[in-house]
């Protein structure tokens, strides 16, 4: 950047009041210009307005800092034309929202940057486990590759008075961004098994395009009841129940009842249960 020009960025950065608000706020909420800077009724009179913000085309932004984690801050903004509608804070609660989503996106990031790098990012406290989780770790990623490694897949992590957590590694087609082919990938999943199996029923019905009593009929089977259980809790036959299941097979692409428990608890349905979506995020792509 040409020195007078980095000179003018600098000094109307100076002057950037929603910056300076969303800074001295805490992290991880966005705050719109048109909200929660002070005197936003006056913004429109600043030269750092006038000579920096008209001129690109913007007449409100909404911004957070997402993240800071060591000498790294990450931050997001937002912005709109003047043909477009100030933000609300309906809008600023639904973008807070995602803020945590985003967060553990960016650190997965780093840390498989890091794991490219060569850095360690995954450690247990037992040397014996630390050389196994490692040795799967490594047999994952050259098995992913098609060099014909033997895949075991699971360790056991020791834990304090609590049963073990488990990890499970394996391997997946993945359609990655410009390429026709897929490319095989390693995956590592975690597993509580303390935790309850659960399924939250709309991200089951949206994910499988099931109806409402398909995902029903789907959250119970997940929860240890068979079709007996759901046809007399209805007070409806066994057939019905079962022509009910033999579309959901169809949907779902599963032929048995076992199969069908087994995606589901693998899908997002299932590692989402715990979190509270607004209604506003819709699935998309699915």
């Amino acid at each position: 950047m040409p020195h007078k020009l980095h000179q003018a960025a600098y000094s109307f950065a100076c002057e950037d009041m929603r910056a300076h608000h969303i800074a001295a706020s805490p992290i991880a909420n966005f705050y719109a210009s048109n909200l929660h800077v002070p005197n936003a009724d006056r913004f429109s009179e600043t030269r750092f307005y006038n000579e920096w913000v008209v001129p690109q085309g913007v007449a409100y932004a909404a911004g957070a800092i997402v993240l800071q984690e060591g000498p790294w801050q990450t931050e997001l903004y937002v912005q709109r034309s003047p043909a477009q509608p100030p933000f609300t804070g309906e809008e600023m609660e639904q973008l807070s929202s995602l803020v945590p989503h985003l967060r553990r996106a960016i650190q997965m990031r780093q840390r498989f940057t890091e794991m490219q790098l060569g850095q360690n990012f995954l450690i247990a406290r037992d040397s014996a486990t630390n050389r196994q989780l490692s040795w799967e770790i490594a047999q994952a990623i050259r098995s992913s590759r098609g060099d014909g490694s033997e895949l075991n897949g699971i360790v056991l992590l020791p834990r304090t008075d609590r049963l073990p957590l488990m990890l499970m590694l394996m391997i997946a087609p993945m359609q990655l961004a410009r390429s026709r082919a897929a490319q095989g990938a390693a995956l590592m999943f975690a597993f509580d098994p303390e935790a309850t199996p659960s399924v939250t029923m709309d991200l089951v019905r949206r994910l499988f395009a099931l109806s409402q009593v398909e995902a029903e009929l789907s959250v119970a089977l997940c929860a240890g009841k068979t079709p007996d259980d759901v046809a007399e809790k209805r007070g409806t036959s066994i057939n019905t129940v079962k022509s009910q299941l033999k579309s959901i097979f169809i949907k779902t692409g599963t032929k048995r009842q076992s199969e069908l428990v087994s995606l589901l608890l693998s899908s997002p349905a299932y590692f989402l249960a715990q979190i509270a979506l607004p209604e506003s995020i819709r699935l998309i792509g699915l």
